[in-house]
């Protein structure tokens, strides 16, 4: 893997430095970054310091080796690529970020670092075959599918982020199935297993989705925006059979935000995920956020786009997902 020492590589007519990490001090900068860059392509983004944070650190994140900043020649920071490592997926997700204006080989410059890295994970682990690299892009963010494509990455898969409105939207209350109870898990780490065990089950069949331990779904999910008082149970007669997993990631701007909703198959059809999804919009309102969102496949075949529509939420923003076969 790259060593950890700073890289000086010409990028155009500017010497570009690529060195690790230094936190606390470079969130600030590398947020800024990270907003121009999202604003620059959709102006009704608000990326967050949590969204820029949670790329930077992490149980998948390697700070010392996987991150780097790229600095130019008057000791400004135009950049930045980080990447993350999940095992049981045996995928490695690289995001970089340049700043609106930089010379334009600079992503080229930070996905190469990312890319290599993720190839050194693989050879690293080689008795795991599969291993592949992962990225995306917003598809109207011609500079970045561009670069994306000159590193090796292909399109795979589309995903829409759902936007919701809250301040316009007329209010639903949950209407609950015969038999049905919807709580909020909390810390009890007996309710988080349970949510768990639903949303793994739900997942199942869904693209690149490999079931994930307990340790390490707890501590995914614990460095984004945890807030288990926005996680939600539901029952049928007693039985968990569907859940929804919200956090604090886009709070920043006052947003919130569903990170999971699962509802187990046999129980599908009878409109339990509406219901969840009702109960994070009447939670949402209760704090005062002005909008929520969610991301989703465009090919998941739960009909989970047509319940969003249902219940006013219209896309957003689309986002292709690359990936890159390893090594």
């Amino acid at each position: 893997m790259p060593c950890a020492t700073p890289v000086r590589a010409r990028c155009s007519a500017a010497v570009t430095e690529l060195r690790p990490l230094r936190l606390p001090e470079d969130l600030e900068p590398l947020w800024r970054i990270a907003f121009e860059a999202e604003q620059a392509v959709h102006p009704d983004l608000v990326t967050t310091h949590e969204e820029v944070r949670t790329l930077l650190e992490g149980p998948g994140v390697d700070m010392r080796e996987g991150v780097r900043v790229a600095v130019d020649d008057r000791g400004e920071v135009v950049g930045f690529v980080a990447t993350e490592v999940d095992p049981p997926g045996r995928e490695v997700r690289v995001d970089a970020y340049a700043r609106p204006g930089s010379p334009t080989d600079l992503l080229a410059l930070l996905l190469e670092h990312g890319v290599r890295y993720a190839r050194g994970v693989a050879v690293a682990r080689s008795a795991e075959p599969g291993w592949v690299c992962l990225g995306g892009a917003y598809v109207d963010d011609a500079a970045y599918v561009a670069a994306l494509g000159a590193a090796g990455l292909a399109p795979v898969r589309r995903f829409h982020r759902m936007h919701l409105d809250l301040r316009t939207a007329r209010p639903q209350a949950p209407v609950l199935p015969e038999g049905t109870t919807i709580t909020v898990v909390g810390p009890d780490e007996a309710a988080q297993r349970e949510l768990h065990e639903v949303l793994e089950e739900a997942f199942e069949g869904h693209w690149r989705h490999v079931r994930h331990p307990w340790p390490e779904w707890i501590a995914w999910v614990s460095n984004r925006g945890y807030d288990p008082t926005q996680w939600w149970l539901a029952r049928v007669d007693g039985v968990p059979a569907g859940a929804l997993l919200g956090d604090d990631t886009l709070a920043e701007s006052d947003t919130a935000y569903v990170s999971m909703l699962g509802v187990l198959a046999p129980y599908r059809g009878r409109g339990l995920a509406r219901a969840l999804l009702l109960t994070a919009f009447e939670e949402a309102r209760r704090r005062g956020r002005i909008a929520l969102r969610l991301g989703v496949d465009t090919e998941n075949g739960t009909g989970a786009p047509a319940l969003y529509a249902s219940v006013g939420m219209s896309a957003a923003q689309t986002v292709e997902a690359y990936e890159l076969p390893l090594p």
